[in-house]
């Protein structure tokens, strides 16, 4: 398979996994408060993730009783670092909202989320 041909594949393939993943009926979007929830973990996909591409994870961190939210990025992970960091604080603020008794938050980063979730620890959004 030549270059062009690959490229074209592995775009396609890309383009299917967007799909089968984009759910517009965003799950963590809904406005309820969670009073129980004691522990929660952000996800942060890597370079063009998407919540998908984490279920396995996420249901790993249900079965352990940890709630988890996911910085869907999908092709936002295309914005510079500064712009995914303000979506992140955003999240962690909302998370937080929705949690008030919320003793401990989670970054768990892949890849290039990861460096976008340790810059954040750094930048102190998880104090207070």
């Amino acid at each position: 398979m030549g270059p062009v041909l690959s490229t074209i594949y592995y775009s396609a393939g890309y383009a299917r996994l967007l799909v089968r993943h984009w759910d517009a009926r965003d799950p963590e979007a809904i406005d309820t408060t969670l009073e129980d929830v004691r522990h929660a973990a952000i996800l942060v996909p890597g370079f063009l993730g998407t919540r998908g591409a984490l279920s396995v994870l996420r249901q790993r961190f249900a079965r352990a009783g940890i709630t988890t939210f996911t910085l869907n990025t999908g092709l936002r992970s295309l914005l510079p670092r500064s712009s995914l960091l303000r979506l992140l604080f955003r999240k962690i603020l909302r998370v937080k909202k929705r949690c008030p008794r919320l003793g401990r938050l989670d970054l768990v980063g892949h890849s290039w989320g990861g460096i976008v979730a340790n810059e954040a620890v750094e930048m102190g959004y998880l104090d207070g």
